[in-house]
């Protein structure tokens, strides 16, 4: 990573400077010729008002076809602050290859620092999809690379290269005749029947010849499964200590392979040391490592598995965090001066693979937390980092629940808690703070009897979300299925008329026609709008309370019924949503079944009517 002091600084910083200089005299000309009174503070006001619009563009990074995979992206002065970077991994080889990863996160970053993009490329037949990806024999297709940012280039595979990664989306795995491959996965690749595959963060194969490629991923898989994703900072994770040491002679020695470059089990950020060089003549001499002013790690992570079927991708974009310093919150659900959690589930699931806490990037229940609970057994499993250990609670009682207290009060970005993977009747978790009040994220006494859903990825709650047990605030959202959440809601071709836009299931492709201005126009009344051609979501009848209506997004009718919803909590982090048409409140809710979004009775309790939204509006 180049990351320069004062004294130093990269040729490309350089070039950008002088080309900013260029723009400047040239805005300056045109108005000296324009004008004899120019005044200087509106000028002034105008030139730093153009060169924000320059350097606030957003950037997209997509595949390339040879040469060296880094893709470098750099930080430009005064534009120090939060940058959402976005990964998708690439597909599998084949008709039936699995599909790549999608990653994305917030993180701060300072001005001047470089980062550099490695874009995955969907595997071929016998071939292994660029970045990392696994060649197959036989034949049979290769898994698809991985898409990733790093702190220092190098070759794709290079080992100190990748062991700077903040943030790997994993490839596909390649198809094996009718096989299918496995898609990449989140912290664990996934087999081509949606097991949980070999990949995880600690665990996983190298990029041989196996009978069909496995996914590249922050650890890839096995023949034809998906690898696993990585992001810096996220619960769950594993790292690697990346700190340069001194040889006998105190010289820096860059290629030292000792345990500071092992990977840590259950250490959540990367550490990592960056050159800081002095001018001696006309040299640019190492003079010492420094830390980071700000660690590497991303908050509001997401990992979605089995997204992308072609190449991988990439967008970072500096994003306005509401006026938030680094430290702040965005929508905080009060994670702040926590001293106790407690995670709570029906009696028939009383076992537990983790819990962990998040702050500054690191799981404080690890180094100040006690895990206990009435009759659990080995409970310092569920702070150890590793998700392949369990604790249990025996017996037959209705409910069984661990709890967590720390030592002193603890400002938190996350929780995350892992059960024994499948579905959990009930499950509550609860946090109580410093001045004693407790409050639910997660609400057992749900609006209906559905199970929370839980895989291999566990469940999250951040702070920088809103309290999914409550009304969701007015903003842009993702409405991604629960029964297929590897898509999302998208409006159709923008040619078409609007009556023809029939709402449909996509990948995220992160454009405007899959994100959805919620308002909250009074009542528990909301609309749910398009942001690309305003469309607004409706039923398509005019009564709109009969099983099976079509959904379309149309032009607004201002101050209708028909494109008034409500939007229900079900206090396990997924919501239901209902037409206002119908005054009996027997239909309709939102439903996805069989590749169609249609309506459904309100006695419709099934995972198909229940819907993740994902604030992307910072």
């Amino acid at each position: 990573m180049k990351v320069k002091n004062s004294k130093g600084f990269a040729v490309s910083t350089l070039l950008y400077g002088l080309s900013i200089m260029g723009f400047l005299i040239v805005i300056l000309l045109m108005s000296i010729v324009s004008s004899n009174r120019v005044n200087t503070k509106n000028f002034v006001n105008q030139i730093e008002d153009d060169l924000n619009r320059y350097s606030l563009t957003e950037v997209s990074f997509s595949s390339k076809d040879s040469g060296d995979l880094a893709q470098e992206y750099f930080v430009p002065y005064g534009q120090e602050g939060w940058y959402k970077i976005e990964l998708w991994g690439a597909g599998g080889g084949g008709a039936t290859g699995g599909k790549g990863a999608y990653t994305s996160g917030l993180i701060y970053l300072d001005a001047n620092t470089h980062l550099y993009f490695y874009i995955g490329k969907k595997g071929g037949t016998s071939a292994a999809g660029v970045n990392n990806g696994g060649p197959a024999s036989g034949g049979y297709y290769g898994g698809g690379g991985e898409t990733d940012v790093r702190l220092e280039s190098g070759n794709s595979n290079d080992d100190r290269s990748m062991k700077t990664r903040i943030m790997v989306a994993a490839g596909g795995g390649g198809a094996k005749g009718s096989t299918k491959g496995g898609n990449g996965g989140d912290l664990q690749g996934y087999k081509g029947d949606g097991t949980a595959g070999s990949a995880t963060q600690n665990a996983g194969n190298l990029p041989t010849v196996l009978s069909s490629g496995g996914g590249g991923g922050f650890r890839n898989g096995g023949a034809g499964e998906g690898g696993s994703s990585y992001i810096s900072g996220y619960a769950g994770g594993s790292s690697y200590v990346l700190n340069p040491q001194k040889d006998q002679l105190g010289e820096w020695d860059w290629d030292y392979k000792g345990e500071d470059f092992q990977l840590v089990p259950g250490k959540l950020t990367i550490h990592y040391l960056y050159p800081v060089y002095k001018e001696v003549g006309e040299e640019a001499v190492l003079d010492r490592y420094d830390p980071p002013q700000h660690a590497f790690r991303f908050v509001n992570g997401l990992m979605i598995p089995g997204v992308n079927d072609g190449d991988g991708k990439a967008n970072i974009e500096r994003v306005d965090l509401k006026g938030a310093t680094e430290l702040a919150k965005k929508d905080n659900i009060k994670l702040s001066r926590i001293t106790r959690i407690v995670d709570c589930v029906d009696g028939n699931s009383g076992t537990w693979k983790e819990i962990q806490a998040v702050s500054n990037g690191e799981n404080v229940i690890k180094s100040s937390g006690t895990v206990t609970g009435s009759g659990l057994a080995n409970g310092n499993n569920l702070k150890d980092g590793l998700l392949n250990t369990e604790a249990s609670i025996a017996g037959s009682v209705a409910e069984k629940c661990i709890t967590v207290t720390f030592s002193t009060p603890q400002d938190l970005d996350e929780i995350a808690v892992w059960h024994k993977v499948g579905n959990i009747a009930k499950h509550n978790l609860e946090v109580c703070d410093q001045s004693g009040g407790c409050y639910s994220l997660s609400n057992r006494t749900a609006v209906d009897n559905s199970p929370v859903v839980e895989t291999s990825n566990g469940l999250h709650y951040s702070a920088y979300r809103g309290n999914e047990t409550q009304n969701i605030a007015n903003g842009t959202y993702l409405i991604i299925p629960v029964s297929n959440a590897s898509m999302v809601f998208t409006t159709g071709n923008a040619a078409l008329s609007d009556h023809d836009m029939m709402l449909k299931l996509a990948k995220y492709e992160a454009n405007r026609y899959q994100m959805w201005d919620i308002q909250n126009v009074g009542d528990n009344k909301y609309t749910i709008v398009e942001t690309q051609n305003h469309y607004s979501l409706q039923v398509d009848t005019v009564v709109g309370n009969s099983e099976g209506d079509v959904i379309n997004a149309r032009a607004r009718l201002v101050d209708s019924d028909r494109e008034r919803w409500h939007i229900t909590p079900t206090g396990n982090g997924t919501y239901i949503i209902s037409s206002f048409l119908d005054p009996e409140n027997k239909c309709c809710r939102l439903a996805y079944s069989a590749g169609n979004i249609r309506t459904a009775m309100n006695s419709n309790t099934t995972l198909n009517t229940k819907f993740y939204l994902i604030n992307v509006d910072y």
